[in-house]
C-alpha cells in the first residue's frame, strides 16, 4: 500500500513540474505560476529551482484582459478607481448590453451577483443619495436597501408623519 502512495505522490508532483514547465515556455511571472501550481505535491524551492534563477517573465496582459478584449462592453479600465455611482452605471450599462445576463458579466468581471445587484439598484436612487453614496456618506448596503422603497408611498407616509 505505502508502494502505492508512493507511485500516486511521485505522479502527481512529475504533472505539477509539467505545469511549471509548460508556464514558464509562456512565460508567465513567478507570482503567477507559485498562484497556479499545487502547493500539496511541489514546493515553493523545488518550483524555484524549476525555473532557475536565469528566468525572465514576460509582462503580458492577463488571461482576463484577452476575454476582456473580445467582449467590448467589458473591456473598460479598472473600476477600483472609479466612485461607486460610476461603477454602478457602468454595470447597468453592462446589463443592458449583455441581455441581462448577470452570470457571465460576474464570471467577467469577477464579483459576486449579490455585488452586482447592490451595484445595479445604486441607479434607481434618487440624485441626492447618489451624492451621499459617491461621498461615503452612505453606505452602499444601505443605499440598496432604500433604493426598494417606492417614492410615492414614501412620500405619502412623510406627509401622514408630519400631520400627527
Amino acid at each position: 500500500m505505502a508502494e502505492t502512495n508512493q507511485l500516486l505522490i511521485n505522479y502527481y508532483k512529475k504533472e505539477e513540474m509539467k505545469k511549471v514547465k509548460k508556464m514558464m515556455e509562456e512565460k508567465l511571472e513567478v507570482g503567477e505560476i507559485l498562484k497556479n501550481v499545487n502547493m500539496e505535491w511541489i514546493s515553493k524551492e523545488e518550483v524555484l529551482n524549476i525555473l532557475g534563477e536565469d528566468y525572465e517573465p514576460v509582462i503580458k496582459e492577463s488571461k482576463m484582459a484577452n476575454k476582456d478584449k473580445s467582449k467590448n462592453v467589458l473591456n473598460t479600465p479598472s473600476v477600483i478607481q472609479n466612485t461607486p455611482m460610476e461603477i454602478a452605471e457602468k454595470y447597468k450599462k453592462y446589463f443592458e448590453e449583455y441581455n441581462q445576463n448577470r452570470k457571465e458579466i460576474c464570471k467577467y468581471k469577477n464579483i459576486s451577483n449579490g455585488t452586482f445587484q447592490k451595484y445595479l439598484r445604486l441607479n434607481y436612487l434618487i440624485p441626492e443619495l447618489q451624492e451621499l453614496v459617491n461621498n461615503k456618506r452612505l453606505g452602499i448596503n444601505s443605499a440598496e436597501h432604500i433604493s426598494f422603497l417606492d417614492e410615492k408611498k414614501s412620500i405619502k407616509n412623510s406627509r401622514n408623519n408630519t400631520k400627527l
